[in-house]
């Protein structure tokens, strides 16, 4: 303490002054001449007197000081303890001094002398986000922190004392931070509507446009959003319409009159004419009165009915410019034929289109069947209204096309006005529908058999366990405990291989629905292998099993972390499971090109090897296939189907290379990046 230095040297001082004291008296006997005097010696006791009490008032003055220190100590612990927040003080190498009241009831216990990432944060080493070794005197580091383990954030304040150590106070922002996220939620949700609405919208306030959505820019003909916000609603108004406009916005700003249903003539940033229905209410933005403006396009309506208006030709471009085919006949004669119409009969020229009669387009049997409605139509008889043809296009396609006829008078001739509709692709999205629908009731039946097998490996292992609890319940005391021991192991491995069983069943049935999580990430292989070799060296060790290593210490995927670590852990189960004594377990890393940069990974064992006909069963939801291992070890028959989903959705391969008593290899591949 800082009271313990000065006490040092002031005793230091009476042992020096008393040995010069000594040390002078000796030497005056020494040579005979004792010049001491009463006086002096009076003079020594005063000066000893004089340090002792001087000593005395010192300790005096320590013990107060301690006093004082203590007393300090515990007010300010007072003032602590009564903190909301969360506050604790840890030295440099991590300790914890000194926790408050809401330290302690947020860890559980009174965590004093334990590190503080072991006691606070559930870590066996430094948090990779400690930031001890940035904190300077005179300044404070001021961070949010997200614990996971708690779903709870915290903002945290640390601060350098003046002995070195950390003071760190933990303020719950949890509640904040969730109703943040909520408010954050509400306004992207309404911002998506708001930008993605396919009418053009707008907000304006004190004369100027605020806010403007995506269809807005187009609909002014732009991509450039401030070309629109920030200029006055006039700007685009035609000059024709521009004292209309600015009465009804002054009557929906001083009346709160609706601004509604109203066409206007306007100007794009291109300087194009535009017409548009109107629709605007008054609303708010930044707490001041604004109009929420919404566009209806009726520009293509309008120059419509004027291009009827105007002439027949512009009628012909509408019909020309329409995605269905449009034709008119006579019999099988092409009287008339718009540009789709050619396109899906393969003609760029009208001409050379309209030289033939429709019946040279056509499939034999479609050319039957307009024979037969032409007939049919000639005859009186009825005529139905639409068919599909099938017909070949001057490139050699086929495609399906559905017709609809009716009859027309043009010029006083009886002709047919047809329309055409290429349904080719959605015959074949039909077609694609039904062989999905066929191999989903395949993959229901496959599921139905899985279950009905997997009802009979549960019931097997649960009619051990109760016919051997069964035994221990009734006849425990006439077993010695050798027996007993043998009836709990078998037990055990019954219990365990179920929980197995389940574990895998839960995380196939979570991966069906599509309730696992595909986070893709570049991930070392080499110490994923790493840690999974740690994981089963007891269980390597028991059968005197050598586990190796050889993929390349660098090397990465592009992959789910959890989902590869599930199929290494399978795979070198199974590797074990079914190598003997003294055998060997060797994990290979390849890099391949097929055509993208591939990661080839193969987990290779000694073991007894599977034979041909049990392979392809391996990897069947409907076979569940599953053997005992090298010392009856169980299995459950969903690790390699789990295998094979995970890898399937990282868009990788499995498979499988084995010999008889050689052993079995078993491979999957990665990609290496994104």
């Amino acid at each position: 303490m800082n009271y313990i230095l000065p006490l040092f040297f002031l005793i230091i001082l009476i042992l020096a002054l008393s040995y010069l004291i000594i040390k002078k008296n000796l030497n005056s006997k020494k040579t005979g001449t004792d010049t001491t005097k009463p006086i002096e010696i009076k003079e020594q006791q005063d000066l000893y007197n004089f340090f002792k009490h001087k000593l005395q008032d010192f300790e005096y003055d320590i013990v107060a000081k301690e006093k004082e220190i203590l007393d300090k100590e515990n007010k300010y612990k007072k003032i602590l303890d009564s903190f909301i927040s969360g506050i604790y003080i840890s030295t440099p190498e991590y300790k914890i001094e000194y926790l408050n009241n809401s330290m302690i009831q947020e860890i559980g216990y009174d965590a004093t002398g334990s590190s503080c990432y072991e006691a606070i944060y559930k870590k066996n080493k430094k948090c990779e986000w400690c930031i001890f070794d940035k904190l300077k005197k005179n300044e404070d580091i001021i961070y949010e922190h997200y614990n996971s383990e708690k779903d709870k954030y915290y903002q945290i304040k640390n601060s350098l004392l003046e002995n070195g150590n950390n003071l760190s106070i933990h303020h719950d922002i949890t509640s904040l931070k969730k109703s943040e996220k909520k408010l954050i939620t509400s306004e992207m949700q309404f911002r998506d509507l708001f930008d993605f609405s396919p009418l053009p919208m707008l907000i304006h306030s004190n004369g100027k446009i605020v806010i403007a959505n995506n269809a807005t820019v187009r609909f002014f003909e732009t991509t450039d959003i401030t070309k629109i916000v920030g200029r006055p609603v006039i700007d685009f108004i035609h000059p024709e319409q521009v004292e209309k406009v600015k009465q009804n916005l002054n009557k929906v700003y001083s009346k709160g009159w609706q601004y509604g249903t109203i066409i206007h003539k306007l100007i794009t940033v291109k300087s194009n004419i535009k017409f548009a229905e109107v629709t605007g209410f008054l609303t708010s933005y930044e707490n001041c009165p604004a109009i929420h403006i919404v566009l209806n396009d009726v520009t293509e309506k309008q120059q419509t009915e004027q291009a009827l208006k105007e002439s027949e030709e512009k009628y012909k471009k509408l019909i020309n410019d329409s995605s269905i085919g449009i034709g008119i006949f006579k019999d099988t004669k092409i009287y008339f034929a718009n540009t789709a119409l050619q396109k899906m009969f393969g003609f760029n020229n009208y001409d050379s289109f309209i030289k033939n009669p429709i019946s040279n387009y056509l499939t034999n049997e479609s050319r039957l069947l307009l024979q037969k409605r032409i007939d049919n139509n000639k005859n009186g008889l009825p005529v139905e209204s639409t068919t599909v043809f099938k017909i070949i296009r001057k490139d050699g396609q086929i495609r399906n096309l559905k017709i609809r006829a009716s009859n027309i008078i043009l010029n006083n001739e009886k002709l047919r006005h047809v329309t055409f509709i290429d349904i080719t692709e959605r015959l074949k999205a039909e077609e694609e529908l039904k062989n999905s629908e066929a191999e989903l009731i395949k993959t229901n039946s496959q599921k139905d058999k899985f279950f009905s097998i997997l009802a009979h490996d549960l019931k097997n292992p649960f009619n051990t366990l109760l016919g051997f609890t069964e035994l221990l319940h009734l006849n425990h005391n006439k077993y010695n405990a050798e027996k007993r021991h043998k009836f709990i192991s078998l037990i055990y491995d019954n219990a365990k291989n179920i929980h197995n069983l389940l574990e895998n069943l839960l995380l196939w049935s979570r991966n069906q629905r599509n309730r696992i999580n595909y986070k893709p990430k570049q991930i070392n292989l080499y110490n994923l292998i790493q840690e999974n070799f740690r994981l089963f060296t007891p269980a390597a060790n028991e059968k005197n099993i050598k586990l190796l290593n050889f993929v390349k210490k660098d090397i990465e995927a592009f992959a789910d972390y959890n989902m590869i670590d599930t199929v290494l852990r399978n795979l070198l189960s199974n590797a074990i499971k079914f190598t003997s004594q003294k055998g060997k377990i060797t994990v290979k890393s390849e890099l391949i090109n097929q055509p993208e940069e591939m990661i080839k990974i193969s987990v290779e064992d000694t073991g007894i090897g599977i034979t041909k006909e049990n392979l392809p069963k391996l990897f069947s939801i409907s076979d569940n296939f599953t053997t005992e291992g090298t010392e009856n070890e169980k299995g459950t028959g969903l690790g390699l189907i789990l295998c094979k989903e995970f890898i399937e959705k990282h868009k990788g391969k499995i498979w499988v290379e084995s010999s008889i008593d050689k052993g079995s290899s078993f491979i999957i591949t990665l990609n290496k990046h994104q």
